[in-house]
């Protein structure tokens, strides 16, 4: 697949997306552009508060889902930098010789 095919896919994907958006924005007479916006993804902003603020028992211990994902983050990117920190030192090294 080309650069150009999947900038287009991308692309009408994002516009698929908002189609149904701006439905439910022109149902809604009376109501100001914010409201509107509002209206239209507040379902969705439900469902990921109740998804990111949900708990998982882990032995007598209640943990936050985003307590999980933010840790697990960290420590990924902590391991991944480390990793690739001599390969930075290399390039940085060729380019002051210059």
């Amino acid at each position: 697949m080309s650069v150009q095919q999947y900038i287009r896919r991308v692309f009408i994907g994002v516009i698929a997306l908002f189609i149904p958006v701006s439905d439910l924005l022109s149902q809604s007479a009376g109501l100001g552009l914010d409201e509107r916006i509002n209206e239209a993804f507040m379902p969705f902003a439900i469902a990921w508060e109740d998804l990111i603020l949900a708990t998982i028992s882990i032995g007598s211990m209640e943990i936050p889902i985003v307590l999980i994902l933010l840790i697990g983050g960290a420590t990924y990117f902590t391991i991944y930098h480390r990793r690739a920190r001599g390969h930075d030192l290399k390039i940085c090294r060729v380019y002051t010789r210059r």
